[in-house]
């Protein structure tokens, strides 16, 4: 489980407050022309979350919400790993630990008492695990999996009835309205449908994301909730740098795998050839505000369509160009002990 905030941190942008539940400015949801409001988890400056909180700051609501701006709620555990976007006056800063239950419903109990609504919530918070499956700490695959599939699915559960304040009267067992009532983005991956070695276990983990967000789509949907599966390419960002330093899992001391370049998977995520993460976060933000409801599902991103097309070739062809990229010994590393084969080893 990841590590826990104390306590609840809000603050706007130009000015942060440490003050537990509340911030001090006045509650635009009693303005006549309220700010459509856009919560965001995982925030941290140079990542893809951050461009989206700066790209949404920044855009017009959509005509049919008639609100007159936006107000975004930039989350992550620590504030002060948002400084990037200080400069902006309509982002408020929240901690937020999407894998802990209190610190999500802390979230949830300071946007109620500062706005009282919520229009679009975007689960983006997640994280890398890489290495060979069956050297990976069982606990490092229940961390993955808790803050990739499931928190969000949590958050999600815990912000529906802010989300749901602009329906009139929701209830299952009617027409949708015609517009959505608030919008949900979960951020996935194209990793959700073509697995690479040693990547298995953040494979496996949006994978599990990509259904969950099929079943919230279809079980919102008569509630006027649009739900959108983003899945996520090559996109400049600090994920890999983050993923290489504490997210691959490979003792050489013990691994069988000493010849293969296991962190290979994780390096795929540091943006060569990637994505402007500012480019693509105002793709995603100009396609996620148009009028109606959100597409199901957006593929975007350096090489989505690529990996996506090549999750649908037989596995006689992937098997081979993964192990020709992957799987071939690296020159400088000695092959596998002999001991190493009788699976003597305990981890």
């Amino acid at each position: 489980m990841a590590t826990v905030t104390d306590s609840m941190q809000v603050g706007t942008s130009s000015t942060p407050l440490h003050d537990g539940a509340k911030t001090h400015d006045a509650a635009p949801a009693a303005e006549s022309s309220p700010a459509f409001v856009v919560v965001i988890t995982g925030c941290s400056d140079g990542g893809i979350g951050s461009a989206f909180a700066r790209a949404f700051a920044t855009a017009a609501p959509p005509p049919e919400s008639s609100c007159s701006s936006i107000r975004v709620f930039a989350t992550a555990r620590r504030i002060d790993a948002m400084s990037s976007l200080s400069d902006l006056p309509n982002v408020t800063f929240l901690s937020l630990d999407v894998t802990d239950s209190a610190s999500v419903m802390a979230a949830v109990e300071a946007i109620t008492a500062t706005v009282g609504r919520v229009d679009m919530l975007v689960n983006n918070a997640g994280k890398g695990c890489y290495g060979p499956l069956l050297e990976i700490p069982d606990a490092a695959i229940i961390d993955t999996i808790t803050t990739n599939a499931i928190a969000p699915v949590a958050v999600t559960r815990a912000f529906l009835p802010l989300l749901l304040r602009q329906a009139a009267n929701p209830a299952p067992g009617v027409p949708p309205p015609r517009v959505p009532v608030a919008r949900i983005v979960n951020v996935g991956s194209v990793a959700d449908a073509f697995n690479v070695p040693f990547g298995a276990v953040y494979a496996m983990s949006k994978a599990a994301l990509h259904m969950a967000t099929d079943g919230l789509r279809l079980e919102l949907r008569p509630f006027g909730v649009s739900v959108c599966h983003l899945r996520i390419g090559a996109v400049t960002s600090n994920f890999g740098s983050t993923s290489l330093s504490t997210g691959v899992h490979h003792d050489p001391a013990t691994s069988r795998y000493n010849m293969f370049d296991v962190a290979a998977s994780a390096r795929g995520h540091e943006g060569h050839g990637a994505s402007s993460a500012p480019e693509f976060a105002q793709d995603v933000v100009r396609r996620t505000l148009r009028n109606g409801y959100l597409p199901a599902q957006l593929t975007l991103g350096m090489h989505s369509g690529l990996i996506t097309f090549m999750g649908r070739l037989p596995y006689w062809i992937t098997d081979g160009i993964m192990t020709r990229e992957f799987l071939t010994p690296k020159k400088s590393e000695p092959g596998p002990q002999a001991t190493d084969v009788s699976g003597s080893s305990t981890s």
